[in-house]
């Protein structure tokens, strides 16, 4: 009987245990940009000695990235825009040159689960750069039209140098 009861207890305090929570779910993506050739628009070209600086947090970025030819942007999630300075040629000074890009966009926050809570999606992407006298940014493409972020599958933007 005592064998019995036990089992009975075991079985009964498995049951009232709770699934433990944890977040295997994809967070608020990133904007994936890839850099091209202006001369032949198929053909990917690296970058080197870049770096990127986003106005809104004053951080700054090196590119250490294995291919050369894309960059993962993290977009505002509390605002419309996010704008950011790219440095070519960052490590000498006399051919520095920078160029500020706006990346504007709307946010939609979606619930994902208990665990991970919300992430933001990013629809109707449109990026653009300020124009100066000498920029290395020569065009700025999105790859769909319109443009969503919702996942990190594929690039988005285009940008021609």
């Amino acid at each position: 009987m005592k064998k019995i009861t036990l089992f009975i207890i075991l079985i009964l305090s498995l049951y009232g245990c709770e699934k433990d929570d944890i977040c295997i779910d994809p967070i608020t993506p990133n904007l994936i940009v890839r850099f091209y050739d202006i001369t032949d628009a198929t053909i990917l070209k690296k970058i080197t000695n870049l770096q990127i600086k986003n106005i809104d947090i004053d951080s700054i970025y090196i590119n250490n990235f294995p291919t050369g030819d894309s960059i993962l942007f993290p977009l505002n999630i509390n605002q419309d825009i996010t704008k950011y300075v790219l440095t070519l040629n960052s490590t000498d000074e006399v051919l520095a040159n920078s160029d500020t890009i706006s990346i504007s966009y709307t946010r939609e926050p979606i619930f994902v689960s208990r665990s991970c809570g919300f992430k933001t999606t990013f629809k109707n992407i449109s990026v653009s750069v300020t124009d100066d006298t000498n920029n290395w940014i020569q065009l700025i493409e999105t790859i769909e039209t319109p443009q969503n972020v919702d996942n990190e599958s594929q690039a988005h933007v285009k940008i021609l140098h």
